[in-house]
């Protein structure tokens, strides 16, 4: 269990993606009953600091591990006093708890060197500066939008992983309907 990350950031504009790789983690836990009684969903808009401290350093219940998801979770870190505070919290979690924090992200240029990159967080965010120092205590993953000219393929795999199949001109067709709505197609 050690070797498990206990911090995951998710981010991207795929949340089809991110949510499938969240169902994933969550279907490692064991039984089903089980999971879903050691999972808290917040929301960072709304959840308070004490909300997110008692959810996350919990004892897990008949299982290995907590799962604690928070989504928006930079909505109140705004501060660096309160960035301060999060990332104090992020590395005195117990490696019984997987807590995922799902950032919404889109891709976009940036204007000094003109390359895209996302909007949230970039290389040297706070979160990332401080996930690459937490080594494997963290990780995080970007989950973006397939381009329109990878979406055939993107349908044509997915029909695959569902015991499905897709012509590629079927697959072209759908793509050409819903653009690059993972969700949609799925």
């Amino acid at each position: 269990m050690d070797d498990k990350p206990v911090v995951l950031i998710l981010h991207g504009d795929d949340s089809y993606g991110i949510e499938q790789f969240i169902l994933s983690i969550s279907g490692r836990m064991g039984d089903p009953a089980m999971a879903e009684l050691n999972t808290t969903r917040l929301d960072g808009r709304s959840a308070s600091d004490e909300e997110l401290r008692t959810a996350t350093t919990s004892i897990p219940f008949l299982a290995e591990r907590r799962l604690t998801i928070l989504t928006h979770p930079l909505a109140k870190l705004t501060s660096a006093a309160n960035q301060k505070r999060f990332t104090a919290l992020l590395e005195s979690l117990p490696q019984t708890t997987a807590l995922i924090l799902v950032v919404e992200d889109r891709f976009g240029w940036q204007t000094r060197d003109k390359r895209l990159d996302w909007d949230v967080l970039k290389e040297k965010h706070w979160l990332v500066t401080w996930a690459a120092a937490a080594g494997k205590r963290a990780y995080v993953r970007e989950f973006s939008l397939p381009k329109a000219n990878e979406m055939p393929e993107w349908v044509m795999k997915q029909a695959r992983e569902l015991k499905g199949q897709f012509t590629p001109g079927g697959a072209q067709a759908l793509a050409n309907l819903i653009g690059s709505d993972t969700q949609l197609a799925s």
